[in-house]
């Protein structure tokens, strides 16, 4: 039988093989509320940055001497209230990454998958770093051969 769930301490002195994977991490609706926060917080800032954009280009376009345009832009850069840490373009950057993540509720990531064999009924259960189960599929030709470490697991398992 097939277990839905293998405790995460057993998996990587257990498996079979221990293999990289493209893995969809789903999020859970807590994490979804918390994206949307931070989203709607870096629309914020977007907007507080375009406006000072605005305000200096509407300063540059006067009649001034370099000394008194220099002077006006640091007041103006000292009175506006901007927070966060990045700039406009990687500010853009930013919104379209979490706006895509919201959007499809999930994030593929590259990670360990520990294959368990189950020779018995010829199926191998693939599980995430969490331990649960993502998928079964038949048992490879190459999986079917033992080698001298699966005997070892087996000795040290028993």
């Amino acid at each position: 039988m097939i277990e839905d769930f293998i405790k995460p301490h057993l998996l990587a002195d257990n498996a079979t093989s221990i293999q990289k994977e493209n893995v969809v991490r789903y999020f859970t609706d807590t994490e979804l509320q918390e994206f949307k926060k931070g989203l709607a917080e870096l629309h914020i800032q977007a907007m507080q940055r375009n406006a000072l954009v605005k305000e200096i280009r509407d300063v540059i376009k006067l009649d001034m001497t370099p000394e008194e345009l220099k002077a006006t832009v640091e007041l103006i850069s000292k009175k506006s209230k901007i927070e966060g840490e990045y700039g406009t373009k990687l500010l853009t950057k930013k919104i379209a990454e979490l706006s895509e993540q919201i959007n499809k509720g999930s994030i593929e990531i590259h990670e360990d998958v520990y294959v368990f064999c189950y020779y018995e009924s010829g199926k191998a259960g693939v599980y995430n770093s969490s331990g649960h189960l993502m998928y079964t599929r038949a048992i490879t030709p190459d999986e079917r051969q033992t080698s001298i470490f699966s005997i070892n697991k087996k000795a040290v398992n028993e």
